[in-house]
């Protein structure tokens, strides 16, 4: 282990430290997100199961709470809700990757744990793809770093923009996608194959922006579900969309279509909004050995802070989400073990008269599972408005809005730094059938909302006080739902 890993690793082990034994610092962190162990996270990076166990590595800089050199931190979990810290996998410290090991993806690769990244040399800010094999524990980077460069690549690009590489193996090849930015300023996928990892062949451009999606495309992610495929880009610089799900800056999407590997060009079906929220970016997926395809994003964003200043830490990531196909849209809902944590329920019916506010016994708390089910839901149901965290100073509103079709969420009265974006809204449908179904996870400072069994995704943060924990409802209209509410643990 070389220096830079020894110090980031010792950095981290001290800060977990002084969290295990303060209470208040054990307050502020989520019960079943991982949370940053010190300083600051981003993207999910080689989201992977190995051994018996699901891998997560991490932008991150353990030495502040903002982005700094990155290095890759590591983390493991059995049961995909609590998680344990291992030591700092990648560091800065070869001249393949001198400023920084950016984001990549890993895979089990035989009895080895590969990992494909991005490493960062101050000339020009070059970007190029790195290797590092390891037992789930260390890692030893190869010595011929970084083994895709620009000489790969037979076009011109900017080659400050070409990152974020998504590894796989198929038919006992080995891939890699990474994005690139193209000449009109704008992202494509593009597509390498190695049969020994050192030496890659370019394949070919199989996806571009043209302008039309964003302009430089991050953290790609391939993979087949429900016999379609699936691209996953993070499109950066979106102009804002209501009527297509699109927000202003940086978005996460699905594209659904076919691969054509023969050519190795994707034909897109659809495209749509992966999350609708303030707080999420750059997902990756993997698959587990029962069968699920798992999704996590960064539950955070770029532009503003909402931290408070006294917190050891910055970042998060969302829940593993179980992903499925039908009929051509992706659903996502919360890993199935998260039930587990499930404890104290309460169900009931409420009816809502107009105007008034109203609270249900047993329906409280920071860590909790809320399901709430309507019939005969139609643009004449008015607007359901729930509270979260909540008390007489601090509130974080959640608005569903029938008759404009809209979901809101505003942390404006949260107690969230005002250098942030407070207020984020959608457009979503209303079934044939009239039924419509909410399901609400928040944990200590998150929420994650999941709406139509999962077709709308909904992630945002906020920051308040822990003794705000009211739950509290308000519709313009009468209006009558089901619930069942569960405290997590």
């Amino acid at each position: 282990m070389t220096d830079l890993l020894n110090n980031a690793t010792k950095v981290q082990n001290e800060c977990l430290k002084k969290i295990d034994s303060s209470l208040i610092e054990k307050s502020k962190r989520p019960h079943f997100h991982l949370a940053s162990p010190c300083g600051w996270i981003n993207d999910p990076n080689g989201l992977s199961f190995y051994k018996g166990q699901l891998h997560l590595f991490f932008q991150y800089h353990p030495y502040s709470n903002k982005w700094g050199p990155m290095h890759w931190g590591h983390a493991v979990t059995k049961d995909f809700l609590s998680w344990n810290f291992l030591p700092v996998a990648l560091a800065p410290d070869t001249n393949a990757d001198i400023d920084g090991c950016f984001s990549g993806t890993a895979m089990e690769d035989g009895d080895f744990h590969l990992i494909v990244y991005t490493g960062v040399v101050s000339d020009n800010a070059v970007q190029n793809q790195c290797i590092a094999i390891g037992d789930g524990v260390e890692y030893k980077k190869l010595e011929n770093n970084p083994v895709i460069t620009a000489s790969n690549i037979p076009f011109e690009y900017d080659v400050a923009h070409f990152r974020d590489p998504k590894v796989w193996k198929e038919n006992g090849t080995y891939y890699v996608a990474a994005v690139i930015k193209t000449q009109d300023k704008s992202g494509a996928l593009v597509i390498f194959k190695s049969e020994n990892l050192k030496e890659w062949k370019f394949v070919s451009v199989a996806d571009r922006s043209e302008c039309k999606l964003g302009m430089m495309w991050e953290c790609p992610d391939f993979f087949s579900l429900d016999e379609n495929d699936v691209i996953v880009i993070s499109p950066q610089e979106m102009k804002e969309d209501l009527e297509a799900g699109w927000h202003d800056g940086n978005n996460s999407v699905f594209m659904i279509g076919k691969m054509n590997r023969n050519e190795w060009k994707f034909n897109r079906k659809s495209v749509c909004q992966i999350d609708y929220g303030i707080d999420f970016y750059a997902p990756e997926t993997t698959l587990l050995p029962d069968g699920r395809r798992i999704m996590m994003g960064w539950m955070h964003r770029w532009e503003g802070v909402s931290t408070p200043d006294d917190y050891l830490w910055t970042g998060m990531m969302t829940l593993p989400r179980e992903l499925k196909i039908n009929n051509g849209i992706v659903y996502q809902n919360p890993v199935r073990e998260l039930e587990s944590k499930r404890i104290n329920p309460v169900s009931g019916k409420i009816n809502l008269f107009v105007g008034k506010t109203t609270k249900a016994d047993g329906v409280r708390g920071r860590h909790f599972d809320l399901l709430i089910s309507f019939e005969g839901i139609s643009s004449d149901s008015g607007s359901l408005e729930i509270q979260i965290a909540s008390d007489e100073k601090y509130s974080t509103k959640i608005n569903l809005d029938f008759e404009k079709y809209e979901m809101s969420f505003d942390r404006s009265r949260s107690g969230t730094r005002t250098d942030c974006e407070t207020f984020r809204k959608f457009k979503f449908e209303i079934p044939s059938d009239g039924k419509f179904d909410v399901r609400l996870v928040c944990d200590t400072c998150s929420a994650e909302l999941f709406a139509c069994g999962g077709r709308y995704a909904f992630t945002n943060v906020f920051y308040s006080p822990l003794e705000a924990e009211e739950i509290k409802f308000t519709s313009s209209k009468a209006l009558s739902f089901d619930y069942n509410f569960y405290t997590l643990v």
